[in-house]
C-alpha cells in the first residue's frame, strides 16, 4: 500500500477533468514502474532480492494498492505520497478514519 496525498486544488483539477478514483489509481500504477536494469543502473542496489523475477518491477502489484486521499488547504500546491514499510498481501493495510477538528480545540484556527 502506498498513499497519494492530493491537496484540494489538485484533486479538484483532477475531479473537474472526469478521474475517478480507479482512474488516479490506474494511471499511478501505469507510471509507478522501471526496470530492475535501470534499478541497477541508477542505484547499483541488488535488485535480486525483489520477491518476483520480472524485468518490470512496480511500485505496488495491483492500481487499488494506492491509496489516494485528499488533505490540506486550499491555498497549497503540493502534494505527495507516503511509501510503504512492507507491501504486498502481508505488508502495510491502509486503515483510514475521518477526522474533524472541533471548533473548541485548543490550536488557533489560523494555525490549523
Amino acid at each position: 500500500m502506498v498513499a497519494a496525498v492530493l491537496n484540494p486544488l489538485h484533486a479538484g483539477i483532477l475531479a473537474r477533468a472526469g478521474l475517478t478514483r480507479s482512474v488516479i489509481e490506474t494511471r499511478l500504477f501505469e507510471y509507478a514502474q522501471t526496470t530492475r536494469t535501470a534499478l541497477r543502473a541508477i542505484s547499483g542496489a541488488n535488485v535480486d532480492t525483489i520477491p518476483h523475477t520480472a524485468e518490470i518491477v512496480r511500485v505496488v502489484e495491483r492500481p487499488e494498492d494506492f491509496l489516494i486521499l485528499v488533505s490540506g488547504d486550499n491555498g497549497g500546491a503540493y502534494s505527495g505520497y507516503f511509501p510503504t514499510w512492507g507491501g504486498g498481501p502481508r505488508g502495510s493495510r491502509a486503515v483510514t478514519k475521518k477526522i474533524r477538528s472541533a471548533d473548541v480545540c485548543e490550536i488557533p484556527a489560523s494555525n490549523r
